[in-house]
């Protein structure tokens, strides 16, 4: 069983490289070089999802401005609270 077991998760583990591959294409390597130096010092979450001009991970609101260029999603944009990547959500 625990064979199976593990030929069944080598295989899943095998897909999600694929489709982390596939998700890393449209990425920048200036942005993904970002992401790699921040993932150490924010314990692996790096971005953080904007709803409400509020960041989920630390709830600090943003700034109209802060919000307005996070919904443009045309440059990285940091939480002025906790300095994860905002993403909208």
């Amino acid at each position: 069983d625990l064979r199976r077991e593990q030929q069944t998760l080598t295989g899943t583990l095998a897909d999600l490289k694929q489709q982390r591959q596939a998700a890393l294409q449209p990425i920048s390597a200036a942005s993904l070089q970002i992401y790699q130096e921040l993932r150490p010092t924010k314990r692996g979450q790096v971005v953080a999802p904007m709803i409400d001009n509020m960041c989920k991970t630390c709830r600090s609101t943003q700034t109209l401005t802060t919000a307005k260029q996070v919904r443009a999603g045309k440059e990285l944009v940091y939480c002025t609270g906790c300095g994860r990547i905002l993403v909208f959500s």
